[in-house]
């Protein structure tokens, strides 16, 4: 019975503290699909360093299409959609990519994060000094004679030595112009989680929706393709969230409206690259001849 009680105790709470604003929710989506239109050119950009060549409306429909891949437990999902949807001829180049995309993404979160922080109510969960350290490393593995060297021992110890020689190879330019759209990308991610959170009714302050949605970003791609990546990334938002509104329920049933939400945004995403491919030119390549 006591446990009954408990339940009860928590459903009301919710029920209490959650309701629908569909004005809200549509300011949520175009801002989320703003902030996606940046990341795909933006990804278009990097696997195009790498050789990587497609027509706009191509990379739109491969990209959201591997992003549904998420929502099955582990990291390694989304990685394996995009180098199905791409092919084994470009599968190096394209995990290459996904490689830099996933470490630029983090550790613009760990910026974006930094910057929050004199205006954020929410505690950060270790030393600032720790993140620091943890952004330096991810970025040093990510500039080119860095990042080239650990390919190629990746390329020995696969095998791969010739196929990785021919990568092509990008220059610290590029690292930071993808920098700077990664925090681009996560500002429009956390302007959408703030108004998520106008949407369903409890709400953090912009500075907080945009430094936990940032931080959630960063550990779920410095994490990689590994075991309980996303419940990880979750758990994290949870228990930022959890000091924000005094109750560990409300803070899960936020998180958990999110993922949902998110599963919605992103099939009318691909709906809507599907939509664009159908229609567009197919001399229309987009792709710049010598991209940052």
């Amino acid at each position: 019975m006591r446990l009954y009680g408990e339940l009860r105790s928590v459903q009301g709470t919710l029920v209490r503290a959650f309701r629908l604003d569909a004005r809200w929710l549509a300011v949520t989506w175009t801002v989320q699909t703003v902030g996606a239109i940046l990341m795909v050119d933006t990804w278009r950009r990097i696997v195009a360093a790498f050789g990587v060549r497609a027509r706009p409306a191509q990379h739109a429909q491969r990209y959201a299409l591997a992003a549904l891949a998420h929502v099955v437990p582990g990291g390694i999902w989304t990685p394996l959609g995009r180098l199905a949807a791409y092919g084994r001829a470009d599968a190096l180049a394209v995990g290459a990519a996904t490689t830099i995309e996933w470490v630029v993404l983090g550790v613009a979160g760990l910026v974006l994060y930094g910057a929050t922080l004199p205006w954020a109510a929410s505690a950060p969960p270790v030393g600032v000094g720790v993140l620091v350290v943890v952004a330096a490393l991810a970025l040093a593995a990510v500039q080119p004679a860095v990042f080239r060297r650990l390919v190629e021992l990746g390329g020995r110890l696969t095998g791969r030595r010739t196929a990785v020689s021919a990568l092509p190879a990008f220059d610290a330019r590029h690292v930071r112009f993808w920098l700077a759209r990664g925090v681009g990308v996560l500002l429009f991610s956390g302007v959408a989680l703030y108004a998520f959170m106008r949407a369903v009714s409890p709400t953090a302050s912009l500075p907080d929706a945009i430094g936990i949605g940032s931080l959630a970003v960063a550990l779920g791609n410095l994490m990689g393709p590994l075991p309980l990546t996303g419940l990880v990334k979750d758990l994290g938002m949870v228990l930022l969230l959890e000091p924000l509104y005094g109750s560990s329920a409300v803070a899960l049933g936020l998180v958990v409206a999110w993922r949902l939400w998110m599963i919605v945004v992103e099939v009318s995403w691909l709906v809507l690259a599907t939509a664009w491919l159908r229609i567009a030119r197919p001399d229309d390549d987009g792709d710049c001849a010598n991209p940052p």
